[in-house]
């Protein structure tokens, strides 16, 4: 044997094994032929074993594992007479014969094996042919199987749901029917061991027993019938369980039914299966197939499937009579209410037509006279074609003529004139009509006015032409991602934008491809996150043109729509070169920038003099107020400037920021005490937790603490309290800052983080609306959230959260 592989279980087991307990001893003293026909065995797909020497040792392949079942590991080095012991009297004549030098052949040869914990009906073709040792006697057997079991099992029960489905067509009365379904069943005993059918009342409440067969090895018979609760509250009352889940019901104490029946060798039957019945394509519960299940067949799916194909052919056959019988009925019900028919269509409101089998009209309802104003002499025959708008009249004959002649189902859409000369639109749809000898006899159709929604569709495609063109003249493009297809679609305009050919055939990732390496990342996340539901998609990019190589700016913006799994399956929107805006708007930073620093320079100077005049002049009454207003609107001047140069390194995204761990509790604590509150009189309300540190930029922290603080100043009358309050939770800190002031609308809310916006409440208060954007900016960069409370006339509460650190 070669030495063992990946995967390979009986290899590893045989070279493992302590055979010296055998009467095989040590494999290296084993018959070199044995060694060979193992070494083929081990390595063959096909279930093979072979047993050896007189104590028919035995050996198989990992093929083989199924048929031992719970046999195995065990069986390996044991007698095939111990392994084997309940077949050994079917077989053991056979395996002596072999050892004589005789073949046997089988071929779905029935076998009951216990290798499943019970006796388990099999069948297997197989063949035993002697196996020779050194020395050319018989030393052994070899045999190569196959399991039929599921083969022969199939074919026996496709021909008895074969035979079931043929009875409706011979069968046409529920009895009868139900008699002949037993007989078949009785002819696969093997699967079925008894059967009774039973049918559900109208109303209900019990089930009546149809027929059912011969129990064998018992005098019982079928109780005439069935009643879902057998007690109030009785939940356990297999027949409710039945149909309140509409599957099948096992039941493994028979008494439950019936009482003791065996099986026909004698070994009791001990489980039972009630089948539902159910309508065909519905999940109502029609009645059901009481069936005795073989003690020798392991419930598994195909027995299950079997059980339910079964069920259902004796449903479909059921129906079949049961709508013959309706059928029957009907026919005699319609040949009686010819004349109640048309005194119904003359009351619907609708209008209904009938045709012979030329196409000529020989009847419509009353309704086409309310509509048309044409009587019985105007539209008898083709006269209703009148009333067809002209433009409509040749598609409309053209098509009625060909379902005339072909007997085919006809509808067309065309207009109608009213008895005022107006037209309108209509569906007009028309069945074949058959008499019992199945000859065509014409049609018979009916006309709804369907005008408001073919004008709703004349107006939406307008519209949709109105976009293409708007979408045209604002070089704007389009685009539709199917992500569950992996389609995308691109307008003629977003590939120019791209700078790709218009008849190449687009996918997300020459999407992704096509951006700016630096974009690519970011973009790929913005949009799995639109696709989740979970952002908005807008968003700026670069694209370098794969037709020119230019770079070039684009602005997206797009939709995502989820279905009932939370997935997207469409995201559409638009996509725009804003190329020229963005360097508009890089030329006005520049400008800023410079005008800052130039701005900057002579007010530091202007500041410093002003500051050195206060200190020569000291409190002289006259001339210091001056001076402090001139120092004042000096620092304003400044405040401005600065804020405009960080608006520029912000868009630029060189905003500088020096991160250290810093004493959040002590940058608050000293801006407070370096700011001038004393000129307005405020009244600080403080409650500051001391020594609370974070990872930040302390200049750009005292920026956030000076202009919220500024702001509550700025948006509150004098005299009025200003509560601060800093604290720590849970690894955050929470710094909070509320006036009395003037407050917001809930709608400014939303938009006072954006760039030069001022709330309109506080329209007479000065400022360029930068600061709180500059602000949200900061706070964004520490990993920190701002939140905001306001009430309009009662005040304004702004609290940062920021992560909490330990101080190193």
């Amino acid at each position: 044997m070669e030495s063992p592989e990946d995967g390979n279980i009986m290899l590893e087991l045989i070279r493992n094994k302590d055979w010296s307990q055998t009467s095989l001893g040590e494999p290296e003293h084993w018959p070199r032929s044995l060694k060979v026909g193992l070494d083929i065995i081990l390595h063959s797909g096909y279930p093979m074993f072979i047993w050896w020497g007189p104590d028919l040792i035995m050996f198989h392949n990992d093929a083989y594992l199924p048929v031992l079942g719970q046999k195995h590991p065990d069986a390996l080095g044991q007698s095939a007479r111990e392994v084997w012991a309940e077949v050994w009297g079917q077989i053991g004549g056979v395996v002596e014969n072999v050892f004589r030098g005789e073949e046997f052949h089988a071929r779905d040869l029935l076998m009951y094996l216990g290798r499943k914990g019970f006796m388990e009906e099999t069948y297997w073709t197989f063949s035993y042919s002697p196996f020779r040792d050194d020395n050319g006697a018989i030393g052994g057997l070899f045999c190569a199987c196959n399991e039929e079991s599921a083969k022969i099992q199939q074919q026996r029960r496709l021909s008895c749901i074969k035979d079931i489905s043929s009875l409706s067509a011979r069968y046409r009365e529920l009895p009868a029917l139900g008699e002949a379904t037993i007989k078949v069943l009785e002819k696969n005993a093997r699967d079925i061991q008894f059967s009774a059918l039973y049918l559900r009342r109208d109303d209900g409440l019990k089930f009546d027993l149809v027929a059912g067969s011969k129990i064998m090895g018992s005098a019982e018979t079928f109780p005439a019938e069935l009643q879902p609760l057998v007690g109030e509250g009785d939940e356990d009352c297999m027949i409710d369980h039945l149909q309140k889940s509409r599957q099948i019901v096992i039941a493994d104490d028979l008494e439950q039914v019936l009482e003791e029946v065996r099986h026909e060798d004698g070994k009791p039957i001990n489980s039972v299966a009630m089948v539902p019945l159910l309508k065909p394509g519905q999940q109502e519960v029609t009645g059901l197939l009481l069936c005795g299940l073989s003690p020798y067949l392991e419930m598994d799916d195909e027995y299950k499937n079997y059980l339910t194909l079964t069920a259902a052919q004796i449903s479909t056959a059921i129906a079949d009579v049961r709508s013959f019988e309706k059928e029957r009925k009907k026919e005699i019900a319609l040949a009686r209410s010819e004349k109640r028919f048309r005194e119904m269509a003359d009351n619907v409101p609708l209008i209904i037509w009938v045709t012979d089998k030329t196409g000529r009209c020989t009847y419509i309802n009353k309704q086409w006279g309310i509509y048309s104003g044409q009587s019985e002499s105007m539209w008898k025959d083709f006269g209703w074609l009148e009333a067809v708008h002209p433009e409509d009249l040749e598609e409309v004959k053209t098509n009625f003529q060909y379902a005339t002649e072909t007997r085919t189902p006809y509808t067309q859409n065309y207009r109608l004139k009213d008895r005022a000369g107006n037209f309108y639109w209509h569906v007009d749809s028309g069945l074949p009509n058959f008499d019992e000898n199945y000859q065509f006899v014409g049609f018979i159709g009916a006309v709804f006015n369907i005008h408001e929604q073919k004008v709703a569709e004349e107006q939406l495609k307008e519209k949709e032409e109105k976009l293409r063109l708007a979408a045209a003249a604002t070089n704007l493009g389009t685009w539709d991602y199917y992500p569950l297809d992996g389609i995308l679609q691109w307008s003629d305009i977003c590939k120019e934008i791209f700078g790709i050919p218009v008849r190449e055939d687009m996918t997300y990732e020459k999407f992704l491809d096509a951006l700016h390496e630096e974009d690519r990342e970011r973009t790929d996340l913005k949009v799995r996150a639109a696709l989740q539901g979970t952002e908005h998609y807008d968003i700026e990019y670069r694209v370098v043109r794969r037709t020119d190589g230019k770079e070039r700016w684009i602005r997206a913006t797009g939709q995502s729509y989820l279905n009932d799994k939370n997935e997207a399956y469409r995201f559409i929107g638009t996509a725009q070169d804003i190329t020229d805006r963005k360097l508009a708007e890089e030329q006005k930073d520049d400008f800023l920038r410079i005008a800052g620093h130039e701005l900057r320079t002579p007010l530091t100077s202007i500041a410093g003099y002003l500051g050195l005049l206060q200190r020569m002049i000291g409190e002289q009454e006259k001339t210091r107020p001056f001076l402090d207003k001139c120092l004042q609107s000096t620092l304003k001047m400044r405040s401005l400037i600065t804020d405009f140069l960080d608006i520029s390194k912000v868009e630029r995204g060189e905003l500088s920021f020096k991160m250290e761990t810093a004493n959040f509790s002590a940058i608050v604590k000293d801006t407070i005490d370096n700011m001038d509150l004393a000129a307005t009189r405020h009244v600080l309300d403080l409650h500051l937790e001391p020594d609370l540190y974070i990872y930040g930029d302390e200049e750009r922290l005292e920026q956030v603490v000076v202009n919220l603080l500024s702001n509550a100043q700025k948006y509150s009358p004098k005299g009025q309290t200003i509560k601060v309050q800093l604290s720590g939770s849970k690894g955050r800190i929470f710094f909070r800052i509320q006036d009395q002031g003037i407050g917001m609308q809930q709608k400014e809310v939303e938009k006072i983080f954006n760039k030069f916006y001022r709330a309109a409440s506080g329209s007479k208060v000065k400022g360029m609306g930068l600061g709180l954007y500059i602000v949200k900016k900061i706070i964004d960069y520490h990993n920190g959230e701002i939140r905001v409370q306001t009430v309009p006339g009662k005040g304004t509460q702004f609290t940062v959260e920021f992560p909490e650190i330990e101080p190193s």
